[in-house]
């Protein structure tokens, strides 16, 4: 547990640890006039090269009773320095902190930061944090947690707001990250609803669910079938924020919210099934980002739309071979029960597209297994026929270090989701491009809007912690669709 306090005054009687940062040259300078350290063991460290200010490189000193405790904190190469730098180095700075128990820790910006203050703070406060998450399932803690004060010194202005808003922010990321996480009896299709209803209640959003009987009337029958053999059945939830009134434009955030992926009646193997609950992540994204816009109040206009289901085994289950008719009329052959989020999300799609008519739709889904074997768990795939909208996004992606790489959506690909005997198929002919088989098959779906489709099946879900990204959960795509909604109305994204 953290608290963060801002200040415009230097702490001059420092009582905990001190961070002080170092890049490689400043490293280099200091083991030259190494004979003006008055710390022997700062001495130590430098002389024997303990520490030399590779970048997230940390290294902490722990003092006596009349020295001051350290963590000495890595810049790297200066001319190699990004703001973006700051969120992982002060993520690594909380994480030493904790690991060496600290109650107090002191910091200031680098000097490299302190130019571009308020941005260099965002992105400093971010990193901390969004670091702090944990999440634990164990019968016995360890021990208990320690309060952390953390002390942001010397700065020019007072950032009371800004600290508040990047907390928000930084709450709305870590309820999708609690949601994926959750064991998959604990968010069933219902409890999830429930969940989105609970946020527009607090929020005053417009909350509008199709339920399996509904879907079934509607004629999303694509995104019935997926879920109509689990004991609970599927849904789809929708949530409104009107930030923006009426001359604001609207984005429409659509996400794949599959609560238990067994692969159907495709069974999953052993290997791949174990962390199948965290396939709702791309509707837990949504939820999280509208969460975020309404908290911090944003002008616009947002629909966020969660196909809900759970890909179950039963006497119901859809099977392969099947011929289902899906919302916009379009006939689809199913020849793998597992390639089901492409199927939730076409009908939330084109029923989106139809019925609220957004200026923009973008949908996130952990759709492919594909785009982990391409981009691994560094970067989401980008696919889009807009280049303005990829630009916006690419530059939100930037901004907040939510990484994209866009891969093509052309026609060639289109031929080999064609059926035989029905307009299109679930799968292609053959296992390569699949990342971008499964987004033209989406592209289906869509008639005339600006549309994206961002696979976060790498992203979305973490084997290790790295930076400020935990291990499991990590509230992927959050922070970025909150930033390109903020911008989207703006002449910074026009």
């Amino acid at each position: 547990m953290i608290k963060i306090f801002l200040s415009t005054k230097t702490y001059k009687a420092v009582k905990g640890v001190k961070v002080v940062f170092y890049s490689k040259e400043q490293t280099l300078k200091a083991v030259k006039n190494i004979k003006k350290t008055s710390s022997f063991a700062l001495t130590e460290v430098l002389t024997k090269k303990l520490f030399v200010g590779e970048k997230s490189s940390f290294f902490p000193i722990i003092g006596s009773a009349d020295k001051q405790s350290l963590i000495l904190a890595g810049l790297g190469t200066e001319k190699k320095l990004s703001i973006s730098d700051l969120r992982n180095i002060s993520a690594g700075i909380l994480r030493t902190a904790k690991r060496i128990k600290a109650s107090k820790l002191y910091l200031s910006l680098p000097p490299y930061f302190q130019e571009n203050e308020k941005d260099s703070l965002k992105v400093l406060l971010e990193g901390i944090l969004l670091a702090d998450y944990d999440f634990k399932l164990k019968s016995k803690a360890k021990n208990k947690p320690i309060l952390l004060n953390i002390y942001i010194e010397s700065l020019k202005s007072s950032y009371s707001q800004l600290l508040k808003d990047t907390l928000l922010l930084c709450q709305s990321v870590n309820l999708t990250r609690d949601l994926v996480n959750k064991n998959a009896d604990d968010l069933t299709p219902n409890i999830f609803m429930k969940e989105a209803i609970k946020i527009a209640k607090t929020y005053s959003l417009k909350h509008t669910v199709l339920k399996a009987d509904h879907l079934k009337k509607k004629g999303l029958n694509l995104l019935y079938a997926v879920g109509k053999g689990a004991s609970c059945p599927p849904n789809l939830t929708i949530l409104e924020y009107n930030g923006g009134g009426k001359k604001s434009k609207t984005v429409a955030l659509v996400g794949k919210g599959i609560t238990f992926d067994s692969g159907g009646l495709n069974l999953k193997p052993s290997g791949h099934i174990e962390d199948m609950r965290q396939d709702m992540a791309g509707a837990a994204t949504v939820l999280g980002t509208i969460q975020a816009a309404a908290s911090l109040k944003l002008k616009i206009n947002i629909i966020a739309v969660m196909a809900l289901a759970e890909n179950a085994i039963g006497s119901n289950a859809y099977k392969p071979g099947d011929i289902i008719k899906a919302y916009n009329g379009k006939t689809v052959e199913v020849l793998n029960t597992d390639a089901e989020g492409r199927l939730a999300l076409a009908d939330a799609l084109s029923f989106t597209e139809k019925n609220y008519k957004p200026d923009c739709i973008i949908d996130l889904a952990t759709l492919t297994g594909a785009v982990l074997v391409a981009l691994g768990e560094h970067y989401a795939a980008l696919m889009t026929k807009d280049n303005t909208l990829k630009d916006k996004l690419l530059k939100a992606s930037s901004e907040t270090d939510d990484k994209l790489w866009p891969l093509p959506l052309t026609e060639e690909y289109m031929n080999e989701m064609k059926s035989d005997i029905a307009d299109l198929r679930n799968i292609a002919k053959n296992r390569n491009a699949g990342t971008i088989h499964a987004a033209v098959f989406l592209n289906s779906f869509i008639k005339k809007t600006s549309w994206a489709h961002i696979d976060i099946a790498g992203t979305g879900w973490s084997s290790s912690i790295r930076n400020f990204t935990p291990k499991y959960a990590t509230g992927y795509g959050v922070r970025m669709l909150t930033n390109f909604c903020k911008n989207f109305n703006s002449k910074k994204y026009n």
